[in-house]
């Protein structure tokens, strides 16, 4: 499933940026792909 791939990026986002700043604008980032990738999975 493509959308487990995203979680160690997201935990990577999360320890780079100190878990401030820039984690909001990845965790929007994150949720796009997250259902970008469930359309995909319900469109086949």
């Amino acid at each position: 499933m493509v959308v487990t791939n995203f979680l160690p990026v997201k935990a990577g986002f999360a320890a780079i940026t100190g878990g401030t700043g820039l984690l909001l604008s990845f965790d929007i980032v994150f949720i796009y792909l997250l259902v970008y990738n469930i359309y995909i999975q319900i469109r086949d």
